[in-house]
């Protein structure tokens, strides 16, 4: 329903809140007021599996904020790391929706996550994205000791895109924690290892590792490479 208010001044339109304003056709000075519907449209069978889908890459854009924010440098059009994320592994089928029980109907009374679950493909995931070569990097784990060892070999590829100081990073996700750690390990032109304790909360078999390359100045990036993945991946 709408409603007539008197604003301070005229010739007032747009939105604000929950409400819509127009000026009154008839009325010099009147500004017409109507609240936008709140009322959220029902999902069918078809689309609550896309829900759950983007709902669990979103979430985890949240969890690997830090990751994300290197590994997806903003784009020449302003796209941030988060918005850039979600779009290309949501591309890429990286999640989908599984109906929690197949033997019951879809009801169009329920909200998608009352029926169906998000499961991650997350060897598919990418953390970062971009024209920059990939770096060589392999990765060990000792579940005894809870060290993860990440081995490197200088890349250097003639006339690809790739310099001696691009940095490399590792990135160790928690798939049950729902935690993450991000750490830099050596520039590109560097060989070596580096070493990382495992907190006590990080199962070594929920664990998906990855590892990327960025510009010295962290303005291009590489794919992402998955070093690790868990087997079991259903949120």
């Amino acid at each position: 329903m709408s409603k007539e208010v008197e604003p301070g001044a005229t010739g007032r339109s747009g939105k604000r809140g929950n409400e819509v304003f127009w000026t009154h056709p008839t009325k010099p000075g009147i500004i017409i007021a109507r609240a936008i519907s709140a009322k959220i449209a029902k999902l069918d069978e078809a689309r609550k599996p896309h829900a759950v889908a983007f709902g669990s890459i979103c979430h985890l854009s949240q969890r690997m904020v830090k990751a994300i924010r290197l590994g997806f440098p903003k784009n020449a059009v302003g796209q941030k790391g988060a918005n850039l994320f979600t779009k290309i592994n949501m591309k890429n089928a990286v999640a989908e929706g599984i109906q929690t029980d197949p033997n019951t109907p879809v009801s169009m009374n329920k909200k998608a996550p009352e029926e169906f679950h998000a499961r991650i493909h997350y060897d598919r995931l990418l953390v970062a994205q971009g024209s920059l070569e990939e770096p060589e990097v392999t990765l060990t784990i000792d579940k005894e000791t809870r060290i993860a060892t990440f081995t490197q070999e200088s890349s250097i590829i003639e006339g690809a895109i790739n310099e001696k100081n691009d940095r490399v990073y590792a990135v160790i996700y928690d798939t049950v924690a729902e935690s993450c750690i991000i750490r830099e390990l050596r520039q590109r032109g560097e060989n070596g290892v580096t070493t990382i304790l495992l907190p006590e909360r990080y199962a070594p078999d929920n664990l998906a590792i990855y590892s990327f390359a960025t510009t010295y100045r962290g303005d291009v990036a590489s794919n992402s490479h998955c070093l690790a993945s868990p087997t079991e991946n259903e949120e």
